[in-house]
């Protein structure tokens, strides 16, 4: 019997059937035609253009279980029946977009301070200054090339970056959920149970949160999930198109254009060909080595390849902390005896370095095995040429701008392996826990359904999250609230929850229902307290904060400005925390972290701590007007973060600044506003920002010193 789409669900083995790793030209051909001999060659291709006689897999319209009788009432739907095409897009598709305007609406009034640096850039573009973050400086402290970009056309055309963010944000945010639930139709056709991985992601407030806090996650995510989509339809046969159809049209439907939008990808995020390359080491056909060819040859098995990579990413891992020298010298052999070791230290070293490099070159070879032949068509060959292309060209355009190969902010954000890793798996478990134990379940349920149906997209998902998250940890993650690194992973890793959950709720065993429901209580109950938890830790703690100490800083500049003129207050200001600063008050700006600053970028050191005494003397070399010391009392002389506890003990210091200003936080620190000996006037007064209010103090006064406002709650 031939059909017009997937195989109808009748059972386990039939699951198996339509959710193999099969050609979609063989697949939609099996019926008609004689199955040939195991040991012969494909009959075509699977990048070539099919037979006009062959099937093209249906659109949303006809996933929807086509031949079966559709669910009228909620109580013919409580009894097994599939949904309509319209019930799932309002239950599937409507409801979670509705939630997650819902959390974007709640969370929409904080922005992350590292945005502000491409609002800053923006700004400068739309001028035309070029992409700068202060004038006559060339240095790339940015990673989002087409978010910045995009936000520079906006502020041309007279919308702010911080408006443009927030709208395109949120536009990205939901076309992120649509996705979801259009890739998790293709992946498993829709009956009783409507898509899952769109309600997962609209009630995260991770990527709901960093969908409108200004940063360029939504949009990376939103470009990653479309050439998924994209990629996943051009895996189908090609239909020949209606007679006298032009040559440019019929040649415009066979270029991948994933590619292109991968490309683009790749212009947002730096990380997008780990997502491109992973997705086409599942490409469907046979395997690219003919090993084992002829008759009870072994299938390929996606499943072992995303194993292999998972084992891939773990001993990188491994490697990178240093774990197969120390580790196995002291705790493999103390763990089984009392006595010294009876090989010398080079020797145990030389025998942890072999087990590594004999794992590393078995987890290489699994993986090569199992590499589809789809890798080299002329399909997907075009697929990469259009992502190098686009990728390369603004390499090249970056190499003749900024006169470097990678960004500034690669050279700042590493340079401490140990203190990567460490932040990173402290980042990674600490994400755990955000998501809680029954998402966990459902993803490791979704993994284990992927692998025993080698099920390729799923698997190809698994891999993504596998590898992304690996990364994660070997970057350190980040400061940033609420796991932006995570962000972009999560789509990938709801897809593998959902399309897994769903195979298993249709196998109809009440048992293993029932103990999906009841997790899906749980999961609900504790989504709900996670959701109400990140709200409160963001608009109250983060957002209270980053307003009184930055806000402060930018208002303290905006007050001085108003009383004694602009030309009075300029001068060059140096502070690690160069985001909402910068942007607001548009001074020059010394970078302490070194983001935008390739002398402190290139000192040792990791992220935070590239200080010692090139650091010292290059600060008194630039001769800043303004130092903002962070101090964790309201006197000005309790230096708390690295730079400026650096600086407050090089003797320079105070011989040559003295405090103009003070802002006041709520949790007894205050970033202080050290001023150039040099500029200082002595007429002016000491001002002290404390949130709305504002104190004038003369420098005289001996309150400047020791005035303190009223007893405050730490936070």
């Amino acid at each position: 019997m031939k059909t017009s789409g997937p195989v109808g669900y009748q059972g386990f083995a039939e699951v198996c059937y339509t959710l193999g790793p099969m050609d979609p030209a063989e697949e939609a051909a099996r019926d008609d035609e004689p199955e040939p001999a195991r040991d012969a060659e494909p009959e075509s291709d699977p990048g070539s253009h099919p037979p006009a006689d062959v099937a093209v897999p249906p659109e949303l319209d006809e996933q929807v279980a086509p031949d079966v009788e559709h669910a009228q009432t909620v109580g013919e739907w409580l009894s097994g029946k599939p949904l309509t095409k319209l019930g799932h897009i309002i239950a599937g598709l409507v409801t979670p977009l509705l939630i997650a305007c819902a959390a974007m609406w709640r969370l929409k009034s904080f922005t992350v301070d590292d945005a502000y640096i491409s609002y800053r850039y923006a700004r400068n573009f739309a001028r035309g200054l070029g992409l700068i973050y202060n004038p006559g400086e060339r240095i790339e402290g940015y990673t989002n090339f087409l978010w910045t970009v995009l936000l520079g056309v906006g502020d041309k055309l007279g919308i702010a970056p911080t408006t443009t963010a927030k709208l395109l944000g949120f536009s990205c945010g939901l076309a992120c959920v649509a996705l979801l639930f259009y890739i998790e139709s293709q992946i498993r056709p829709l009956r009783a149970v409507p898509a899952l991985s769109p309600y997962l992601l609209g009630t995260t407030s991770v990527f709901m949160g960093y969908s409108i806090w200004g940063l360029e996650t939504p949009l990376f995510a939103a470009l990653l999930l479309g050439g998924v989509a994209l990629m996943m339809r051009e895996e189908r046969p090609i239909a020949d198109g209606p007679a006298g159809e032009p040559a440019w049209r019929r040649i415009a439907r066979q270029v991948p254009w994933s590619g292109a939008v991968f490309g683009a990808a790749g212009l947002t995020r730096p990380e997008a060909p780990l997502y491109l390359g992973l997705m086409m080491l599942f490409l469907p056909g046979a395997r690219l080595l003919p090993i084992a060819r002829g008759e009870g040859a072994p299938e390929r098995r996606p499943g072992l390849l995303m194993v292999a990579i998972a084992g891939l990413c773990y001993l990188a891992y491994w490697r990178l902390g240093d774990r197969d020298l120390d580790r196995f010298r002291v705790t493999l052999w103390t763990a089984f005896n009392d006595s010294p070791m009876p090989i010398g230290v080079e020797t145990a070293d030389r025998i942890g370095q072999g087990i590594f490099y004999a794992l590393l070159a078995f987890a290489g070879v699994a993986a090569a095995l199992e590499l589809p032949r789809a890798l080299v068509t002329v399909r997907n060959i075009a697929r990469g040429g259009l992502f190098a292309a686009i990728v390369g060209a603004h390499l090249l355009w970056r190499k003749a701008f900024y006169g470097a190969w990678v960004p500034n902010t690669f050279t700042a954000k590493t340079g401490n392996v140990a203190q990567q890793l460490s932040g990173g798996v402290d980042y990674l478990k600490h994400y755990r826990d955000n998501e809680g134990s029954a998402v966990l379940a459902l993803l490791l349920i979704g993994v284990g359904v992927a692998i025993a149906l080698k099920h390729r997209h799923l698997l190809a998902f698994a891999a993504i999250g596998a590898c992304a998250l690996t990364y994660v940890a070997m970057v350190g993650g980040d400061w940033m609230p609420i796991y932006r690194f995570a962000a972009p992973i999560q789509p990938f890793l709801y897809l593998v929850a959902g399309a897994g959950a769903r195979i298993l709720i249709e196998e109809k065993k009440a048992t293993f229902n029932w103990g999906l429901l009841l997790l899906a209580l749980y999961g609900a109950d504790h989504r709900n307290d996670q959701l109400k938890a990140d709200r409160i830790k963001v608009l109250n703690d983060e957002k209270g904060f980053w307003d009184r100490a930055a806000g402060g800083v930018a208002r303290w500049f905006e007050l001085e400005r108003e009383a004694y003129g602009r030309d009075a207050v300029e001068g060059a200001l140096a502070l690690g925390d160069i985001g909402q600063v910068g942007y607001e008050t548009n001074l020059p700006i010394v970078d302490l972290l070194g983001l935008v600053d390739p002398v402190v970028a290139k000192l040792p050191g990791g992220y935070t701590n590239k200080i010692g005494p090139r650091f010292n003397d290059y600060f008194f070399e630039r001769k800043p007007r303004y130092f903002v010391l962070i101090s964790a009392e309201f006197d000005c002389m309790h230096p708390s973060v690295t730079g400026s506890i650096a600086l407050w003990r090089d003797p320079r210091f105070l011989d040559n600044y003295e405090v103009s200003g003070r802002v006041l936080l709520t949790n007894g620190f205050s970033w202080c506003l050290y001023e150039h000996s040099d500029a200082v006037d002595v007429k002016r007064p000491i001002r002290v920002v404390d949130g709305p209010q504002t104190y004038r103090f003369e420098r005289s006064d001996p309150q400047v010193a020791t005035w303190t406002p009223t007893p405050r709650r730490r936070r």
